[in-house]
């Protein structure tokens, strides 16, 4: 008789957010090797990338408390909806790419980041020494390097 693997949800808690609840279905390795998260700007006007990585986050969401952020001027239609989806500052978001494409890049990134950190398994140290883009790689594998060395 086999054995099949159980679906797992996470509750991701964000550093950079506090009070954003989301929970996901996990995801597979070839789900996360999939998964690009642009790392230079350059790569983020490719809205194909964009698109492909905003889509494979919400496809795993299944709950969120994510409200429309503040509707800028610009983007304010007579009623002062938000003239992308229909919605006004404050109202839930609901759970779809289109919705997700309201947030600014900086937080749709850090989510996708952080919600790829908690699936994964890092710890909240790890997290904190790569939640800044990476500059503390040098740090962490020192660290690694000092944990690993053979007593003398």
């Amino acid at each position: 008789m086999g054995f099949t693997e159980p679906t797992e949800f996470f509750q991701v808690t964000f550093v950079d957010y506090p009070g954003l609840e989301i929970t996901t279905r996990d995801m597979s390795i070839k789900e996360m090797n999939e998964m690009m998260i642009p790392s230079s700007a350059e790569a983020l006007k490719n809205t194909k990338v964009l698109d492909e990585m905003i889509n494979r986050f919400i496809a795993k969401v299944v709950t969120w408390n994510l409200q429309h952020r503040k509707v800028d001027e610009d983007r304010r239609a007579e009623d002062g909806s938000c003239v992308a989806c229909g919605l006004s500052e404050g109202d839930l978001l609901p759970t779809t790419a289109e919705n997700f494409k309201c947030c600014s890049v900086k937080f749709m990134i850090g989510v996708t980041r952080d919600w790829m950190i908690s699936i994964s398994g890092v710890s909240a140290d790890l997290k904190k020494l790569l939640g800044n883009g990476g500059e503390n790689v040098e740090l962490l594998m020192k660290q690694l390097a000092t944990a690993q060395s053979p007593l003398s």
